[in-house]
């Protein structure tokens, strides 16, 4: 063989093996930023947002929350939260977690001297539920749902009951607490999750891996590598609010891969193979320009190839998702901002005007919270009132209390709220008549003093007047607590009448059996008086108040005639 032949054939060699070299193909991931796609998603007219909670506020703040700390734990990711005003409305109500009775369970063993035992726990169903409405600025409903917790909770298994028993007096109402707190934060957390995924157009960042490729040696490799940089700057460039830089800087990517495509064989095992990864990574970098027909174009020749078509056909639903999600949505990008619209700002000023008025005013009872608050149920009365406390001061505010009149339970002082405004807010409190001169309750004064009515003495008794009269006055006596002790005996106390004697400075009591005997020590020195009082007797008159003070023997207009008859006397 001549010197020429060998060199050909040394040469033949040398680039079959070099066209041959094996191939493997290697990812590089980088990331994406862009917006999350919600599920339902706002109007363009909506650009911001208030929130309210409800519920029981009194319950909820057992487990160490309040209403405020809820509503600033509901956020829509993208858009602007105002305090009120919004353009959206975000109603949500929680209920207080609950814990069913204890149920005993009682198992069977045996150790492994085949003796039989017995362990015992209690254990309990644990629930809480919560409910949310998205509405637009006219109440229109968005959308609405429920989110419920459930789950069983048991205590530690002792084999005696004596030893469970003690454990759950001791320590086990403080598990069973933080069991119910962590079911209650679920819930929170239940709601804002689902109010996202269907309305949020927060930033996120996908994770995206193009393909590259390892080879001990190969012409391309070191141009596969350099495009693996200028797409990572690329993807730097790519941002949530705008991604024209990227698409201008992923370009050059593009060029390469479509024109390196064609020159990689799919019938050669090894250049198929780059082929593939040009397809796959120029379909994969459409589709986050968002050209989304080229990115179909190169998904649809990878799954018509026949090199990894399950992966072509996974990139081809991605795209068509994507894109019928966009059209959904009526949105023709995953980047932008949700910027404030001049009819949402326009709102937000006549709001903050409209705030800046009302805390301006001091009238606690136009604040927006003051029902929370005051903690104002159906059945409350409100009512504009002052109190004159003893050391002079006067605070100026409105009384919230449930009573079957228009008089409050003053036996029952914790369940009147007295409101005032202070730098702004809210300061709620209940009554302490020890430091109480009076009360303005509406139009009526109630007034804080020591009372005697026969063997009871009431130190803090709440004095209304019904009606004055020259020697005497006629008035309502509110016991300051539900029961006294009368002749020793604990008894329930109830609104009286008494009669107020001037020269004489004592109270006595119209109530009772003792009627005429009462009447003759507080107007006995009037015969005319005693005429009508005797006169009542004899007719054995007996009466019934409901409207103002339960059952009294003789009603008020017959205690304002023998008053008036009394006044009358020399």
């Amino acid at each position: 063989m001549s010197k020429l032949a060998k060199t050909f054939i040394l040469f033949l060699f040398i680039t079959t093996g070099l066209n041959a070299q094996k191939v493997k193909l290697k990812g590089y991931k980088v990331s994406a930023e862009h917006v999350n796609l919600p599920i339902i998603g706002f109007p363009p007219e909506i650009t911001t947002y208030d929130c309210s909670v409800d519920g029981n506020e009194a319950a909820i703040n057992r487990y160490g929350l309040t209403f405020g700390d809820i509503e600033s734990r509901i956020k829509i990711g993208g858009y602007n939260k105002v305090e009120g005003g919004g353009s959206a409305r975000l109603s949500v109500e929680i209920g207080a977690p609950t814990a069913s009775a204890r149920e005993k369970i009682t198992k069977d063993r045996e150790d492994k001297d085949k003796n039989k035992y017995k362990l015992y726990s209690y254990s309990f169903d644990l629930s809480c539920i919560g409910s949310y409405k998205v509405m637009d600025s006219k109440g229109s409903i968005l959308s609405e749902g429920n989110v419920t917790k459930k789950k069983k909770h048991s205590t530690k298994e002792f084999k005696s009951l004596t030893a469970l028993n003690a454990h759950y007096k001791d320590k086990y109402p403080k598990t069973k607490n933080d069991e119910l707190s962590k079911l209650l934060n679920e819930v929170i957390r239940g709601i804002n999750n689902k109010i996202n995924a269907e309305f949020s157009v927060a930033t996120i960042k996908s994770t995206v891996e193009f393909e590259g490729f390892k080879a001990k040696s190969h012409p391309d490799l070191n141009k596969f590598k350099e495009v693996k940089t200028t797409v990572e700057n690329a993807f730097k460039k790519m941002t949530s609010a705008d991604n024209s830089e990227f698409v201008e800087a992923i370009q050059p990517a593009i060029k390469f891969w479509l024109e390196k495509e064609p020159t990689y064989s799919t019938s050669d095992k090894q250049a198929k193979k780059l082929n593939f990864a040009c397809r796959y990574n120029a379909a994969l970098a459409y589709y986050w320009a968002e050209d989304f027909a080229n990115a179909l174009k190169y998904a649809e020749l990878i799954i018509d190839g026949d090199y990894n078509e399950k992966k072509g056909k996974r990139l081809k639903e991605k795209i068509v998702k994507t894109q019928e999600r966009l059209n959904a949505l009526n949105l023709k990008s995953r980047h932008f901002k949700v910027e404030v619209s001049e009819t949402d700002k326009a709102a937000m000023v006549a709001f903050n005007e409209e705030q800046e008025e009302i805390y301006g005013s001091g009238d606690i009872r136009r604040f927006p919270e003051f029902d929370k608050i005051m903690n104002v149920k159906l059945e409350s009365k409100i009512a504009r009132g002052k109190l004159f406390l003893k050391d002079g001061n006067v605070d100026e505010g409105y009384y919230v209390y449930e009573s079957d009149t228009n008089t409050p339970n003053f036996s029952l002082p914790r369940t009147i709220r007295f409101g005032k405004e202070s730098n702004g807010k809210i300061l709620k409190g209940n009554p302490e008549y020890k430091s109480i001169d009076s009360m303005l309750i509406g139009d009526k004064i109630y007034r804080i003093q020591a009372v005697q009515l026969g063997p009871l003495k009431m130190k803090n008794a709440i004095v209304e007047d019904v009606k004055n009269y020259n020697k005497t006055a006629l008035q309502l006596i509110h016991p300051p607590f539900a029961k006294g002790r009368v002749f020793g005996t604990e008894t329930e106390l109830e609104t009286s009448y008494a009669i107020w004697h001037k020269s004489k400075k004592k109270h006595f009591s119209p109530d009772g059996l003792s009627f005429s005997k009462t009447m003759k020590k507080a107007v006995g020195d009037c015969d005319l008086a005693m005429e009508y009082v005797n006169e009542l007797k004899n007719q054995n008159k007996k009466k019934k108040l409901l409207d103002r003070v339960g059952s009294q023997v003789y009603d008020e207009a017959d205690l304002d005639n023998i008053l008036t008859i009394y006044d009358e006397c020399k």
